[in-house]
């Protein structure tokens, strides 16, 4: 608020709650000044945002799946994810949790993932970590939230080296009844080993879904075919390419416009699947002048060739199922 201020911004610009409930969260939303929503780490809000009629910006807070395929620099490419993955101790939305390889590169991967400071965790780590971070009630315990990886071994009961920066648990299968396929906002990895590309395509296409809002997907890659497949096929907002989740989402290391708050693209969770700028949060006039008639069209014979061709007869049928469906969402 003080650098609001200072930023020429007027009083009461920026404002806040200072006691938060859920109830007073709802009265905020559905208050008439309000015109626009951002939900950002909630999603358990989000019928209640959609229930108060506004527009809505849904920032998604699930962890990003990443493939290594076989052509990447593996060494380069398990760098950048140790790096995102131990940024913050892994609390921003966009980091790495779900890591997918190929089988022929395997052992090479996690032989790079050691010497970078990860920690393959046994079976019976693997039980106590998720015992600690998301209980019986499967809800994840907020005072776990953005701990160091060493912390959260202390406290699961088992030791790393002080080095260890990420815990890695390695996985087969994913349900809705293994913890690690659920969201964990900490230094974990979970580790998938697929025979192929395609294999590994229908493995990042399911963990996207089992948390249903396709937020981010990284690929490392050399190989432009599967980089060009896995961008036509994923339902995610946004993928990025031979590049740290965390820094690459928030335009750091890619072109991206700058943003920490990530759009989804899965439909009806909001309206936007953009990198949230300011120019998201304002309406814009648009003014257009006429620069032709529609005489001079008719001159040109662009009309008269599409009537001829029948063209104008589809365009009708087009623009009737289009205000059909329309009206039928409205």
């Amino acid at each position: 608020m003080e650098a609001a201020a200072e930023a020429g911004l007027p009083d009461g610009a920026l404002s806040y709650l200072g006691t938060v409930t859920r109830q007073g969260t709802e009265a905020l939303i559905g208050h008439p000044a309000v015109s626009l929503v951002i939900s950002t780490g909630v999603p358990e809000m989000t019928e209640a945002v959609k229930a108060a009629g506004k527009p809505f910006i849904y920032g998604g807070t699930v962890g990003s799946p990443a493939f290594i395929e076989r052509t990447a620099d593996i060494p380069k490419a398990v760098k950048a994810i140790v790096a995102s993955r131990s940024f913050d101790c892994g609390i921003v939305p966009a980091a790495e949790q779900y890591i997918v390889t190929d089988s022929c590169i395997a052992g090479e991967v996690k032989r790079e993932f050691q010497r970078n400071g990860a920690y393959f965790m046994s079976g019976e780590e693997e039980k106590r970590l998720i015992g600690l971070l998301c209980p019986d009630n499967g809800s994840q315990d907020p005072e776990l939230v953005g701990k160091p990886a060493r912390e959260l071994a202390r406290r699961a009961g088992f030791s790393v080296p002080d080095a260890v920066k990420v815990l890695v648990s390695e996985q087969k299968y994913i349900s809705d009844r293994n913890p690690y396929a659920r969201a964990l906002l900490c230094p974990v990895l979970v580790y998938y080993i697929e025979n192929d590309w395609i294999h590994a395509c229908e493995k990042c296409i399911e963990l996207l879904a089992n948390e249903s809002h396709g937020h981010t997907l990284v690929i490392h890659s050399k190989e432009e075919d599967v980089i060009r497949q896995f961008a036509l096929k994923k339902p995610v907002a946004r993928m990025l390419v031979n590049t740290p989740a965390v820094f690459g989402s928030m335009g750091v290391t890619t072109n991206l416009f700058p943003a920490m708050t990530l759009g989804s693209i899965t439909a009806g969770v909001g309206i936007t699947s953009d990198s949230v700028s300011p120019m998201n949060l304002i309406y814009i006039r648009n003014v257009g002048y006429g620069v032709r008639e529609i005489e001079d069209r008719m001159a040109g014979g662009v009309l008269k060739n599409e009537a001829e061709n029948g063209l104008d007869d589809d365009l009708e049928r087009a623009m009737k199922k289009l205000l059909e469906w329309m009206a039928e969402e409205n």
